[in-house]
């Protein structure tokens, strides 16, 4: 991908850019199909506002280790760790460790490419310069995420904001530019009242434990809901023109500082359609890490893939460790270059 992948170590400059609010993944043909169960119930819609269901916006309780997410990006020139969850913030939580972004920076990151608004960029840049001011940051990215709307429930807005903030400051501590990469759909720009609708939704799954659906099926019910029917459309075509990446490419490529490179992005960004960040950029040139709790979750939420599009590796915050296509494999492998990446897992499924 010419300038992008080559390494000019001696530019470094102090810019935020940008970070990720990386794209919504949804099931649509499941979506669609219990709708006719949701939308039986005659449960009534309340005024009382949603708070995201404990499970989601628990205090995280990561080891953080850190030192397999230090090293993979040493093993080629851009590393793709994808978020496989947006409704849990703490996928997020290894940005707020100093060793993770230390080890970045001293193993020849320059850049690190998150999904946010490039709008944002003179917004966090003035409570930067001339004064860093980290809880002006804090609450810029939390009024972003509020105004976006997306999953945006309290504590979710607090976790990921505090997630945000910290690789900004971490950022700037290290010598490693953040940029903000983004491209909002047409479908969502030109179609606000839809986008509300949408917004509704990704909260209403918030604040829904897992097997839960007494939000989400009140909210669907709700007059401001509107037609299923005209949801439904909406989405497919907001997640059609989501996964083609061909603009954050140019804005990666652009935005990049010449040394290695790590692109935190949701993980359909990495595996759906032709046109997704991974294919574009050549797998040849990339490593990718799916970002899971454990290997339960991995199992309950893996996207389903082609080989081609599995990732190289799988992490799991609770226990600190990664598995590639010889099973577990430790910090101390990839740091040697002992377990070179393969674009497939063949670990079965846990019977956890």
């Amino acid at each position: 991908m010419g300038q992008l992948l080559g390494y000019n170590m001696s530019k470094k400059c102090k810019s935020v850019g940008v970070i990720a609010f990386a794209s919504v993944s949804m099931t649509f043909s499941a979506y669609a199909a219990d709708y006719e169960t949701l939308g039986s119930d005659t449960t009534p819609q309340t005024d009382q506002r949603l708070t995201a269901c404990p499970e989601y916006v628990q205090p995280e309780i990561f080891p953080h280790q850190s030192n397999f997410l230090s090293n993979v990006v040493k093993l080629r020139p851009v590393t793709l760790i994808g978020d496989t969850d947006h409704q849990y913030p703490n996928l997020l939580s290894y940005l707020s460790n100093e060793e993770t972004i230390a080890g970045w920076s001293r193993n020849g990151v320059t850049d690190v490419h998150i999904e946010v608004n490039p709008a944002m960029e003179q917004i966090i840049s003035q409570h930067i310069h001339p004064v860093f001011n980290k809880e002006g940051i804090r609450g810029a990215f939390e009024k972003y995420l509020n105004d976006r709307g997306l999953y945006a429930l309290d504590e979710w807005v607090q976790l990921r904001a505090k997630y945000f903030t910290d690789l900004v400051t971490l950022g700037y501590q290290y010598g490693i530019d953040i940029h903000f990469i983004s491209n909002d759909p047409e479908i969502a720009l030109n179609n606000p009242e839809m986008w509300n609708v949408y917004a509704q939704y990704t909260q209403a799954k918030v604040a829904d434990c897992p097997g839960e659906t007494d939000n989400l099926r009140a909210t669907m019910q709700s007059p401001e809901f509107g037609d299923i029917q005209d949801f439904v459309t909406f989405a497919k075509e907001l997640l059609q023109q989501r996964i083609d990446d061909t603009d954050r490419i140019r804005q990666i490529e652009e935005k990049q500082s010449g040394g290695r490179q790590v692109v935190i992005f949701g993980d359909s960004h990495f595996c759906k359609g032709n046109k997704n960040i991974k294919a574009l950029l050549g797998q040849e040139n990339t490593t990718h890490v799916s970002i899971f709790f454990d290997e339960l979750d991995h199992d309950q939420r893996s996207c389903k893939r082609s080989e081609t599009q599995q990732p190289d590796f799988s992490y799991y915050l609770k226990t600190d460790r990664a598995e590639g296509i010889k099973g577990f494999v430790t910090a101390d492998q990839v740091e040697r270059g002992a377990v070179p990446p393969v674009n497939s897992i063949t670990r079965q499924p846990s019977n956890l």
